[in-house]
């Protein structure tokens, strides 16, 4: 991957790191601060509530997985997250891996 990224691409992965170190922060942190914040967590809750999420199938990487996929599409198109998209992450991707 390295020896084919467009320059610019690299360049603002090297910015976005130099940010990150300034404020003694990491990529791995925010994805974090985001996959294991309270927002997310209640709504993994209530889904295990509903019956909806098995918690046994919800390990740490799927339970990251809408964030990470979400934030993903929103660096890649620089634009908000449209309902369709929503729809396609919850719905075609995460809820499959996580039902009973």
């Amino acid at each position: 991957m390295s020896d084919r990224a467009r320059p610019d691409i690299l360049r603002l992965l090297f910015d976005m790191t130099g940010d990150l170190t300034d404020a003694k922060s990491n990529f791995a942190d925010v994805r974090a601060e985001f996959a294991n914040g309270r927002l997310i967590r209640t709504i993994l809750d209530r889904g295990i509530a509903r019956g909806e999420v098995d918690p046994d199938r919800l390990t740490p990487r799927i339970a990251a997985l809408p964030t990470d996929l979400a934030r993903h599409e929103m660096l890649m198109t620089f634009e908000p997250l449209s309902d369709e998209i929503i729809r396609e992450i919850v719905g075609e991707i995460f809820l499959p891996l996580v039902r009973r």
